[in-house]
C-alpha cells in the first residue's frame, strides 16, 4: 500500500508534532510508517472491529502517540508483552520505533491476530 500524502498531511503532521512533544528522537520515517498503519487499521476495522476509534486524529493520538509514550520508560534493551493487542497497539507502534525490541503479542481472536499477515 502506498501512502497518499495529500490525504495524510493532517495525521502525518499530528504524528510528527506529537513525537516532538514527547521529546523522542526517532527515525524520521516513523510518522509515515504509522500513517500506513493507520490506513491498514481503517481498512480492517469495519470487518474485525479492531478499535472504536474512527477518525485519523483519534487513531494518531490514542493508540499511536500513547503507545510511543512508553518508549521513555523502556530501557534498552527491553522486552514488551502486549496482552489482547487488538489493533496492535502498543506493540506494533513501539516495534516500528524500536525494531530490536523483544516482544510477545497475545491475542485470543484469530482474525485479529491475522492482521499483520492477511488482508481483507
Amino acid at each position: 500500500m502506498k501512502l497518499n500524502l495529500e490525504t495524510q498531511i493532517a495525521p502525518l503532521n499530528m504524528l510528527q508534532e506529537g513525537i516532538a512533544a514527547l521529546g523522542l528522537e526517532l527515525d524520521p520515517a516513523l510518522p509515515e510508517q504509522l500513517c500506513l498503519y493507520l490506513e491498514e487499521l481503517k481498512l480492517w476495522n469495519p470487518k474485525t472491529n479492531l478499535t472504536g476509534l474512527k477518525t485519523d486524529r483519534e487513531i494518531a493520538i490514542k493508540p499511536f502517540l500513547d503507545s510511543l509514550a512508553l518508549l521513555a520508560f523502556l530501557p534498552v534493551p527491553a522486552s514488551l508483552m502486549d496482552l489482547g493487542s487488538g489493533g496492535g497497539c502498543p506493540c506494533l507502534g513501539v516495534t516500528l520505533a524500536r525494531p530490536r525490541l523483544t516482544r510477545t503479542v497475545v491475542e485470543a481472536r484469530h482474525l485479529t491476530a491475522a492482521l499483520p499477515h492477511d488482508r481483507p
